[in-house]
């Protein structure tokens, strides 16, 4: 009843819990390019855990059908 997914990068640092997402739905007309995918796997998300490994960025995402809405 869970999907755990890992995506790894070795991209600039950036931890998506720290980016600021609260205004994106007040703003869907005029939404600029990036950010949609953290805007739409947190509230779908069980857990998200972020880590800066070795240069390597990795996000942990935990999607669990008991505790969303899908």
């Amino acid at each position: 009843d869970a999907v755990q997914l890992r995506m790894e990068d070795r991209g600039e640092p950036f931890n998506l819990l720290e980016f600021d997402d609260s205004q994106r739905i007040q703003n869907v007309m005029n939404l600029e390019e990036g950010g949609e995918g953290i805007f739409l796997i947190k509230p779908l998300s069980s857990r998200v855990e972020y880590a800066h490994v070795n240069g390597w960025n990795r996000v942990d995402i935990l999607i669990d059908k008991k505790n969303t809405q899908i």
